[in-house]
């Protein structure tokens, strides 16, 4: 049996030795690079695991189809870099076009839904509101928007609404960021329903603020690819 020694995910031993049941590369949809990954049974709890794994020697091709022939320890071609797992997953999709800081957060508060963490995600979500919203403000001042409504959230929604900046549409949803959000980031009494508002919102109003725009914006680009292509 084919040996690779590494860390279990399932018994937490450190330093154990798998047996290597498999392994498959499947090239990515771009057929420029290939997934790498072995499925392993641990040594000490007897437990299988997926790992993606770094392919160390090219030589390792010549293995992969008879690896229960191959009596050998494998760490000098291939080495663990993580294991499959569905702890990043995300069934819910991120609206269009939003910015990098901004994505990343509304990604990790779609995590902490998927696992029931609905504080965690209530708080990134209002998160995201606020660096939005942010952008919404004008730099001078402006009669009715104090300093502390440009630091509060609750405040800042409340002059956004009013002043036409964020669709009247929105605004009984805007309600539950208003109110759930800063209860998630005080007391922590949030439940399922309540996050599940609080994803509406903060779905719809990034969808309003960046989707519409990028959209716009790649249906320009490619009318004047098209155009391009006609004239050559």
């Amino acid at each position: 049996m084919a040996l690779l020694r590494g860390n279990c995910p399932r018994c937490n031993t450190i330093g154990v030795t798998f047996d290597i049941l498999y392994l498959v590369s499947t090239p990515y949809d771009d057929a420029t690079s290939t997934s790498n990954e072995a499925f392993l049974k641990c040594r000490n709890c007897d437990k299988t695991t997926s790992a993606k794994i770094e392919i160390l020697n090219e030589s390792v091709v010549n293995y992969t189809k008879n690896i229960d022939d191959f009596q050998i320890k494998f760490d000098h071609l291939i080495a663990i870099a993580s294991f499959v797992t569905l702890q990043k997953s995300i069934s819910r999709s991120t609206p269009d076009g939003l910015p990098d800081h901004i994505d990343s957060r509304f990604r990790e508060a779609l995590i902490c839904m998927e696992h029931g963490c609905n504080n965690a995600a209530a708080s990134t979500f209002r998160t995201c509101i606020d660096l939005a919203t942010r952008s919404l403000l004008p730099a001078e001042q402006v009669d009715g928007l104090s300093e502390k409504a440009r630091r509060d959230l609750r405040l800042r929604l409340n002059w956004l609404i009013k002043n036409g900046q964020i669709s009247k549409k929105l605004e009984a949803l805007a309600e539950c960021i208003r109110e759930d959000g800063n209860e998630a980031v005080h007391l922590a009494t949030l439940d399922e329903n309540d996050v599940n508002e609080i994803y509406d919102f903060a779905y719809f109003f990034l969808e309003e603020m960046y989707a519409i725009q990028f959209r716009l914006d790649r249906a320009r680009a490619r009318r004047s690819a098209r155009n391009i292509d006609k004239q050559n």
